[in-house]
């Protein structure tokens, strides 16, 4: 009991001496961390010491350290966070060195052979022209000869070849001569046996053909023999009334002629069919067209 009044009397000084001094005893004592001199413990009933210690609390020797928390060395650091050196690196990411290349991808093709405007394969035909070319897609041109116009040869002997020979009206025309011709000559013989012979008649058939324009006036052909022959026309000549373009017609007599018993057997007669149009007048008449036909005396 004495122990505790003295620790009051000494404790109560203390208090008045500081009271005087003006210094406070217990609110701003920052001498340990906050701490008063028996952590604000009263004399066992008031005792604070571990409720009301602000010995940590309010010490800012450490808590208010900005050395550590404040420290901007690696918090606000930007030398790894705000480094771009990798993520806006375009070196990469927009290099257009290979994407958009159009070294190749805008090369365009070659025409092909049906639509180059040349004659690839030499027979005066130019593309869908050509009978070669199926269409536009078609590659090539070539074709095995179809008709008198494409097979290389000068068919009528006028010097002039298929595409070249104004007769030829396109590919597909076979004729390459004037646009009357005769086709399908035969003959026979008067006995009927297959031989003509001295003293003999020979009857001539044939079918005259149209690929000009059509003709609305008589159409057809003449006969004749060499001059000085032994073989006598009896009937010289035979017409269609027309003959429509494109088309064809047997004529409708036959050529006949004799034999002179005086010729030899294995004597030859040329006979020559020249086409005829007796109803055409002017520059529109179609060329003469002569046809020629050898039969041996047997």
């Amino acid at each position: 009991m004495v122990d505790s009044l003295l620790r009051c009397s000494l404790v109560g000084m203390l208090a008045l001496c500081l009271a005087m001094l003006g210094c406070p005893a217990n609110d701003d004592d920052s001498i340990g961390d906050d701490d008063t001199i028996g952590d604000d413990d009263t004399v066992g009933d008031d005792d604070t010491s571990g409720d009301d210690d602000s010995s940590g609390d309010d010490d800012t020797v450490g808590d208010d350290d900005s050395a550590g928390d404040d420290d901007s060395s690696g918090d606000d650091d930007t030398s790894g966070d705000d480094d771009s050196s990798g993520d806006d690196d375009s070196s990469g990411d927009d290099d257009t060195s290979g994407d958009d290349d159009s070294s190749g991808d805008d090369d365009s093709a070659a025409p092909l052979a049906c639509a180059d405007g040349l004659d690839n394969d030499g027979d005066g035909w130019t593309d869908l022209a050509d009978p070669g070319c199926i269409d536009t897609a078609d590659d090539d041109e070539d074709n095995a000869p179809i008709s008198e116009c494409t097979d290389g040869i000068d068919n009528d002997s006028d010097g002039q070849i298929d595409a070249q020979d104004s007769d030829c009206v396109d590919a597909d025309d076979d004729h390459e001569g004037p646009p009357l011709w005769f086709t399908a000559v035969t003959w026979s013989d008067g006995g009927g046996d297959g031989f003509w012979s001295p003293g003999e008649y020979i009857s001539i058939s044939a079918t005259l053909n149209n690929d000009g324009t059509s003709y609305s006036f008589p159409v057809g052909g003449a006969l004749s023999v060499p001059p000085g022959s032994a073989v006598q026309v009896l009937a010289p000549v035979t017409y269609l009334p027309y003959l429509y373009t494109g088309t064809s017609a047997v004529l409708p007599q036959t050529f006949d002629a004799f034999a002179q018993g005086s010729m030899s057997v294995g004597e030859v007669v040329d006979f020559t069919i020249e086409t005829s149009t007796p109803g055409c007048t002017g520059t529109g008449c179609p060329p003469s067209n002569p046809y020629i036909l050898s039969v041996t005396l047997n």
